[in-house]
């Protein structure tokens, strides 16, 4: 039995002993009136869900933390690695090399012709630009390795699970082709 199983159960007979019952199909508690029969085994099950409770408890814990300790550590290397994946070496080798390469087009105030054109104009990318893809990880790690989020998944018994692949992959595609899927 798990720790979830245990609380589910646990709730489900604390109901049964204040008279309600979960009605499925409105989604909500209803009153009922139980038999003799069924509130006696509900008490026996009860207090055997009550007396296994501290022991289920420490072991869930217990695992939990452990599952915790591995996930944060794999969430490093995770995130090291996409940090690696990210880096972009070509567009910082560019601005040493060269920090005023970049093309840039504005509007001519000149008229030639009769029509307006655009002129075009050297001017570095900025860092921020360049960098643009660390805050897009930093928030989408921040998001999923959120303490709220995890205490919250803990405290109800949930899995936890690292984050998913597609998730801390490179963006830069599904930006330009209308933003990032929402999850």
């Amino acid at each position: 039995m798990t720790f979830k199983n245990q609380l589910v159960m646990a709730n489900s007979l604390f109901n049964l002993f204040r008279g309600k019952r979960y009605n499925v199909l409105h989604q909500r508690l209803d009153n009922w009136n139980y038999d003799l029969d069924q509130l006696l085994l509900g008490a026996m099950l009860f207090t055997l869900v009550s007396f296994l409770f501290p022991t289920i408890l420490v072991y869930y814990i217990g695992f939990a933390l452990s599952r915790f300790a591995v996930i944060s550590l794999q969430a490093g290397f995770e995130v090291a690695l996409a940090l690696l994946n990210h880096f972009p070496l070509f567009a910082l080798t560019l601005r040493a090399k060269d920090p005023w390469r970049g093309i840039t087009f504005y509007p001519s105030c000149e008229t030639s012709f009769d029509r307006p054109h655009l002129v075009m104009r050297n001017s570095p990318i900025p860092l921020s630009k360049i960098f643009n893809q660390y805050t897009v990880l930093g928030l989408r790690l921040a998001a999923y390795y959120s303490p709220h989020r995890l205490i919250l998944k803990l405290v109800k018994g949930d899995r936890l699970d690292p984050i998913p692949q597609d998730w801390i992959r490179y963006t830069y595609g599904a930006e330009r082709q209308g933003g990032d899927r929402q999850r």
